[in-house]
């Protein structure tokens, strides 16, 4: 953007950044004398206009990462608006915020801005850089500590997830879905992933599925079996009432033959 002097209010503009990530999700929230006025979606560039003669913070934000104001004090002399003042450029980066790191400094205003007598413009207050530099610089080699920590145990988690994963489909492949949900969801403690989370669905249904085919199938055996049962109950049964007959057939023909040679005797 070119720089015009404005007369109407003073304008600031910069570049929003967010460390290792994009500005999506981010926001810019503008407060006058302590009331929220306006709440703008970050973008990688911004410019916001504010009125004079009043007290603004800009407070530039995002989940996970840690909040960042400034402080922009915009009274002037009542004759030097007219003149219009250059807009004040500056850029914000937000870095990821760590438990183990304190980052109390940042709750107070990174930057206070307001009117320089000096250059009859808008400047930083130079004392207030100075007392608060020095705890921002503390709080932010903690940070590039925390960092280096972070990436060591990320890709040590990224390992162990990978190892997971892979067990979860050799278990998956053998027909041992409970041991490959279990794996994925070991997974899914150390990496929130969608992925993961889908696969764990899909094992769920596959589990299922077969779990449905194998109860048809056995059903269909015992139906089948408890037929042939019946079956050979029934061919039993049947067999054992023809010789129960053939058995009173014979013990009749003999009862017969015997009355007959007794007969035939007398």
């Amino acid at each position: 953007m070119q720089g015009v002097a404005q007369k109407n209010e003073f304008i600031v503009e910069g570049r929003f950044k967010i460390d290792g990530g994009s500005v999506g999700g981010a926001k810019i929230l503008v407060e006058k004398d302590g009331q929220q006025v306006k709440s703008i979606e970050g973008d990688s560039k911004f410019e916001v206009g504010l009125d004079f003669q009043a007290i603004y913070v800009i407070s530039f934000v995002k989940e996970g990462f840690v909040t960042k104001r400034l402080r922009f004090d915009t009274h002037v002399p009542i004759d030097r608006v007219d003149y219009g003042f250059e807009p004040f450029r500056f850029s914000v980066e937000l870095f990821e915020q760590y438990d183990d790191v304190n980052m109390v400094v940042f709750n107070q205003p990174v930057g206070k801005i307001s009117y320089s007598d000096l250059i009859y413009e808008f400047d930083y207050d130079t004392d207030y850089t100075k007392s608060i530099q020095t705890r921002i610089d503390q709080a932010m080699d903690e940070v590039e500590v925390a960092k280096v920590k972070k990436i060591e145990k990320d890709a040590s988690s990224a390992k162990e997830v990978a190892n997971l994963t892979s067990s979860a489909e050799k278990n998956n492949k053998s027909g041992n879905y409970t041991d490959a949900i279990s794996n994925l969801e070991e997974a899914l403690k150390l990496k929130k992933d969608p992925i993961i989370e889908k696969r764990i669905q899909e094992i769920k249904q596959e589990a299922k599925k077969e779990a449905e085919v194998t109860t048809a199938a056995e059903a269909k055996a015992k139906e089948e079996a408890e037929a042939k049962a019946a079956k050979e109950a029934k061919a039993s049964a049947e067999a054992a009432k023809e010789a129960e007959e053939k058995a009173a057939t014979e013990a009749k023909a003999k009862e017969e033959a015997d009355a007959k040679a007794i007969a035939e005797a007398q």
